[in-house]
């Protein structure tokens, strides 16, 4: 309940904050770093803390980690587990760790870039980022980190070495940050989405439709006809492909994020800036590639890590329209659409962390008290022995 309560206190003092035309005061930015220190010594409860709980009690060498067990595959983060255990001993110092590493990057970020603290804040809360990644899918939320990092931090004086260096360290935390690698390739369309936005978009969503009936009518069967001898061995790989899946509601979450960010970029007074272009049109590319493989659930990761950029993009983008209503109008969409996302990702989660947990479960614990600690992963299944093991 606590996280609810958070989320509509933030949001009323946004709205007040509106009509008083004021944001980033010194009251805010206290606020702010409260919250970022609430949040960093607390310990998260999602679903996938059984699963790195496990590998924190078993792995045995960082490299040789990352060739056991199907969740041990990313260098650096079996690199990160690995020596937490060596150093720290205890699996919640490993969490107050990586808590102090996600929180420290997005804090810094959006203090040195965000028009606006306490909404980046608010936009953190909810669009699954910490209910889904920061509480649970931590590998996913230390990538997005450290590809905020980089993307605000070099490209905007195009310093594109540099910002490799974090997206390739980014993609040996999680897989789901490989499209970052290609993102500043899209500061080659920025003339053309200055000049052409509606016929760059219009070809995108021709691919994307193109793509989607290839990966659910033609790969499907393919693959089917090619099963056995001599592809059995990548047989572990091309099983993706034999069952597409999509989710409606991921569509259409896409395709009203897609439409929200381009009347919100039309509302704006000044579309000028080269670097707010090239914000929107990753932000845009996010949705394409969501698009063109939607049949596959995993694809909404890659979106959503893409996406991380609107805590600094959505605040930038607000404090560009100069009508109060406008602004009052689409900070209120912004409030209730993300805290629906709020609602929906708790919903979901919480009968996966234990089989009949509620939200009076779901309560604030910090990494220094031992006792809710281990009861957390008691209840949330979590199973060292050597027959789980085997």
């Amino acid at each position: 309940m606590y996280i609810y309560l958070i989320y509509g206190a933030l949001a009323a003092w946004l709205l007040i904050e509106l009509f008083r035309e004021k944001s980033n005061t010194r009251a805010d930015r206290i606020l702010f770093l409260a919250l970022g220190i609430l949040f960093a010594v607390r310990f998260n409860m999602g679903p996938d803390q059984d699963t790195y709980y496990y590998l924190f009690h078993w792995i045995e060498t960082p490299v040789k980690g990352v060739f056991e067990y199907g969740f041990q595959r990313n260098l650096l983060f079996s690199i990160l587990v690995y020596w937490s255990k060596v150093f720290l001993k205890e699996y919640r110092w490993f969490i107050l760790i990586v808590n102090l590493i996600c929180m420290g990057l997005m804090s810094y970020v959006v203090w040195k870039k965000s028009r606006n603290l306490l909404l980046s804040m608010l936009l953190f809360l909810g669009a699954g980022y910490m209910a889904v990644y920061y509480s649970s899918a931590i590998r996913q939320m230390i990538a997005m980190c450290l590809y905020l990092f980089g993307f605000y931090e070099f490209l905007p004086k195009k310093q594109y070495l540099r910002y490799e260096i974090f997206a390739i360290a980014a993609v040996l935390f999680h897989e789901a940050a490989l499209p970052a690698l290609v993102i500043p390739l899209l500061y080659r369309l920025v003339p053309v989405f200055q000049k052409k936005p509606g016929k760059l978009i219009g070809i995108s969503l021709c691919i994307a439709i193109g793509l989607t009936v290839i990966f659910t009518a033609v790969l499907p069967p393919l693959v089917q006809s090619i099963a056995g001898a001599p592809w059995t061995p990548f047989m572990h790989i091309l099983k993706y492909l034999l069952a597409p899946s999509s989710s409606f509601m991921g569509i259409a979450m896409e395709s009203v994020f897609g439409v929200g960010i381009l009347v919100l970029y039309h509302e704006m007074d000044s579309h000028d800036e080269e670097f707010l272009q090239f914000e929107v049109l990753v932000f845009l590319f996010s949705i394409f590639l969501y698009f063109c493989f939607s049949s596959f659930s995993l694809m909404s990761r890659v979106s959503d890590f893409l996406q991380f950029i609107i805590v600094i993009l959505l605040p930038e983008m607000l404090s560009r329209i100069s009508s109060r209503k406008r602004r009052a109008a689409v900070l209120m969409s912004l409030i209730v659409l993300n805290g629906f996302l709020l609602y929906k990702d708790l919903s979901d989660i919480l009968p996966k962390i234990s089989e009949g947990m509620t939200l009076n479960d779901y309560q604030y614990f910090t990494v220094f008290e031992k006792e809710k600690t281990d009861r957390f992963l008691e209840i949330s299944g979590c199973d060292l022995s050597q027959e789980a093991r085997d």
